[in-house]
């Protein structure tokens, strides 16, 4: 469960000291080459190298964290970009849900990842480590510039990715052969593409397809650490604090499984396990009381006219609203605007049943002869 604290341990005694020596040094990276650091530890060590100065970890109820990450509005939609600039510390570890990345031609799972990740920002960038093995992150990153929307920074995923292998006029004219204005729009290679793009550019076009690929997979893992993001910036997000229920003899996350009576022996091991760092429960108060489910759930029954609305369950989701003069201009910390200026408030709204009188109504089926 404790994952971050568990990593953080096995790193420091793999490498000795070098998480220190990151922190004072002006490039972390080269600390790792000299220090013999494996290339295929340095994604997580350099999440670690911030996470370890304030230590917080969110844990969250599995059921909330997927009607948390599953969001099906993509952000840009309804929220400025200035939002998702407000983590709550500099750098949190979240535990989460597990992640599937799913091929949509033939339904098959490509890549899995655990849900757990290191989430940090610095300037206009939001960072993510998403693990998907052991000791293994996968890096992510969203710049997320005002002016801009969210598909714009997708955008510049790809573009990135692509940049790596071709000049800004190959992109441009891999827009072309697509016959696509944004890159992001895309999932996968038609034959038809394939081909124009091998007959342009020969064996470079595995680049295409790889980079494409990976841009995918980091656009579904940011849009689930946007969410996140958002999450732990409502007002009434459901957090506690895991060292003060277990002092006050209640369940905490940090003792594993699911609510429970817990022994006193049990509460004291985990509070000197956990010592130093900060363990956050999310959503554990609210959770069960609705399994995740979609507005599309609901049944109608009846004719256009005078229709009624069957039992069902309204989803989960954000709602926010502006505070302050209508023609002010907008706070750079837009969650604590000052005099003069607009700001903006978020909600999570639980998920909730539509006419629960009607949950246990069953249809009459008459044989007629």
């Amino acid at each position: 469960m404790l994952f971050a604290l568990d990593f953080l341990n096995r790193m420091e005694r793999k490498y000795p000291g070098v998480l220190a020596l990151m922190q004072r040094s002006k490039d972390a990276e080269k600390v790792m080459a000299e220090r013999g650091v494996s290339v295929s530890d340095f994604a997580g060590m350099l999440a670690l190298m911030r996470w370890r100065k304030d230590k917080v970890l969110y844990n969250f109820e599995s059921d909330v964290a997927k009607e948390i990450m599953e969001q099906t509005d993509d952000p840009d939609r309804s929220f400025p970009l200035s939002l998702m600039r407000q983590l709550p510390y500099p750098c949190i570890a979240a535990h989460t849900a597990p992640i599937a990345i799913i091929d949509p031609a033939s339904h098959r799972t490509l890549e899995e990842y655990t849900g757990n990740a290191f989430l940090w920002l610095e300037y206009d960038v939001l960072h993510t480590a998403w693990q998907y093995r052991e000791d293994q992150y996968l890096n992510a990153e969203l710049e997320l510039k005002d002016g801009m929307t969210v598909d714009d920074c997708f955008e510049n995923i790809v573009v990135g990715n692509l940049r790596r292998y071709f000049s800004a006029g190959e992109v441009e004219e891999i827009k072309r052969i697509f016959h696509v204005g944004r890159l992001s729009d895309l999932t996968n290679l038609s034959t038809e593409h394939y081909h124009a793009l091998t007959d342009r550019f020969g064996k470079r076009v595995e680049n295409i397809s790889g980079a494409i690929q990976m841009a995918n997979v980091q656009e579904l893992l940011m849009q689930r650490a946007l969410h996140i993001v958002l999450y732990l910036g409502c007002d009434n997000a459901d957090i506690e604090a895991a060292e003060e229920k277990l002092k006050a003899g209640g369940w905490a996350s940090s003792v594993g499984g699911e609510p429970r009576d817990v022994k006193r022996n049990e509460r004291r091991q985990a509070l000197r396990e956990t010592e130093g760092a900060q363990i956050k429960d999310v959503g554990y108060r609210v959770a069960g009381k609705y399994k995740r489910s979609f507005s599309g759930d609901s049944e109608n029954t009846g004719t256009r006219i005078g229709t009624k609305q069957g039992y069902g369950k309204r989803r989960a989701h954000f709602h926010h609203f502006w505070i302050g003069p209508r023609d002010g201009v907008i706070a750079e910390d837009i969650m604590h605007p000052g005099p003069g200026e607009k700001g903006l408030r978020l909600r999570w709204v639980e998920a909730t049943e539509i006419h629960p009188e009607l949950r246990d109504d069953k249809a009459t089926v008459v044989d007629v002869e």
